[in-house]
């Protein structure tokens, strides 16, 4: 089944770092993957007391490379697309 977007968390990130199956699934089968500014600031601050610092570092780097990754800011049109949520 493919999917039209998602509002990634921070708890579906860490998921995905995990290898979750559940969360692959998901992701793999998802067209666009939204990140909200305030989860990518968690998700970063969290890294920031890991024991691999850089390495995941990268990983978030490379993530949010993909063509499929939108951050949205915080604003009127993140409301518009996610009404449900706000």
């Amino acid at each position: 089944m493919v999917i039209d977007r998602i509002l990634l968390d921070t708890s579906a990130y860490i998921a995905l770092q995990r290898s979750k199956p559940e969360a692959l699934e998901i992701i793999r089968n998802t067209q666009v993957i939204y990140i909200s500014a305030v989860i990518l600031g968690e998700i970063k601050g969290g890294l920031r007391f890991g024991s691999k610092v850089d390495f995941n570092q990268i990983i978030l780097q490379n993530f949010l490379r993909s063509p499929r990754i939108k951050c949205l800011p915080i604003d009127e049109e993140t409301r518009i697309l996610f009404p449900d949520l706000c």
